[in-house]
């Protein structure tokens, strides 16, 4: 039995650095395939960060949770959840270590009285998030933290288990497994109607802005033939009476609806040859003016 075990940490420590690497690695692929609840993201990488706690204590825990929680640091644009989650590890692995508290029992005291608490500070002080904003956010991180933890724990269980490299007693398992089996169906449940009412609250967005958009639509076009009808008048009218008596027409038209800001009369060489009002905002007339190489006039 001796020389069995003595052959396991023999075996273990020769794979100590390629297994670090690995859960690094494995932690950074977690918080980048996230789940997604209630339009939140729900990312796995603090399972690796605690196990790297579990199998190489807090030192190395410490910056496994920092190198695998720097990746959402360029996800989500801010230092916050870096700071809750390398938090986490150390104080779990301080509570762990010094008061021989199991890991999942410690991972929620430390969400409970300095994540939530922490994280709170951090996103409605120095981000400037509304309190109901901030609020959501650590409450999605917790849930997904201590998550993590009992997914994180019951991995190692059943690593200690396989090659005798801890004592975990079977009351702690047993209670492990029975949140895991309550918590696990709960989570899938809420994702599920999550998506549900996310698709249905999505549907009823594009419904409203689809009527409003018809709506405007057609007010705008209401507009525009409102206002073509004294300008089609005008139109007929200047094919009959030279500019210089449009001049008044145009004034008139002007002055009954204040929807028309300035009046041209055009000739064939797209040139003004009457204008209201008669002078621009830098009080130059546009009589004469040639619009030719503007887009807006046919060729």
């Amino acid at each position: 039995m001796t020389g069995t075990t003595s052959a396991n940490v023999t075996r273990s420590s020769r794979y100590d650095v390629p297994v670090y690497l690995a859960l690094i690695a494995a932690g950074l692929a977690g918080n980048y395939f996230k789940f997604s609840i209630l339009n939140a993201d729900f990312i796995f990488g603090s399972i690796f960060a605690l196990l790297a706690l579990q199998r190489f204590g807090l030192g190395r825990g410490i910056i496994a949770a920092a190198a695998i929680a720097g990746y959402t640091y360029f996800a989500w644009n801010h230092p916050y959840a870096l700071i809750t989650m390398t938090a986490e590890v150390a104080v779990v692995g301080w509570i762990i270590t010094r008061r021989r508290m199991n890991l999942l029992m410690a991972d929620t005291l430390y969400w409970l009285f300095i994540g939530i608490p922490l994280g709170f500070f951090c996103f409605y002080v120095f981000a400037d998030f509304p309190v109901s904003n901030a609020l959501f956010l650590m409450t999605k991180q917790a849930v997904n933290g201590i998550a993590n933890a009992l997914v994180a724990r019951l991995i190692f269980t059943g690593y200690a288990f396989r090659f005798s490299t801890a004592t975990i007693s079977f009351r702690e398992t047993v209670v492990n497994l029975m949140v895991f089996f309550v918590l696990c169906p709960a989570l899938i449940m809420l994702a599920l109607g999550s998506r549900v009412d996310l698709t249905e609250t999505d549907r009823n967005i594009r419904a409203s802005l689809i009527r409003d958009s018809r709506r405007v639509t057609d007010s705008l076009e209401d507009w525009v033939e409102n206002r073509k009808i004294p300008i089609m008048h005008l139109a007929s009218m200047a094919a009959k009476i030279p500019p210089q008596q449009m001049q008044s027409h145009m004034e008139q038209t002007r002055m009954s609806d204040i929807n028309f800001l300035r009046i041209v009369l055009l000739d064939k060489q797209a040139t003004i040859t009457a204008i209201v009002p008669l002078t621009d905002e830098f009080g130059q007339s546009g009589i004469g003016k040639n619009f030719a190489d503007r887009p807006f006039i046919p060729a």
